[in-house]
């Protein structure tokens, strides 16, 4: 598979707190995959995750609303 980089779209006000979002990352980019889902799905879940957590004000939290939320805009583009 080809090498790939993403990014979400949100407002930059409901950034709340960073810390954890890349241990966020990784455990759903895990989770996903055991699961079943290809890498490249994974990564976009893994994405909102993370985005999720750093819009929350506690460590590595999210809410899992959020995540849908976000979901729909999750960029991928091959490197």
């Amino acid at each position: 598979e080809a090498a790939v980089r993403g990014r979400v779209e949100v407002d930059p006000d409901r950034i709340r707190n960073t810390v954890g979002s890349g241990d966020v990352l990784l455990g759903a980019f895990v989770a996903a995959t055991c699961r079943g889902l290809p890498a490249r799905d994974a990564f976009r879940e893994a994405l909102a995750c993370a985005t999720a957590s750093a819009c929350h004000v506690g460590a590595a939290e999210f809410a899992p609303e959020l995540v849908a939320e976000l979901r729909p805009n999750v960029q991928l583009a091959d490197l």
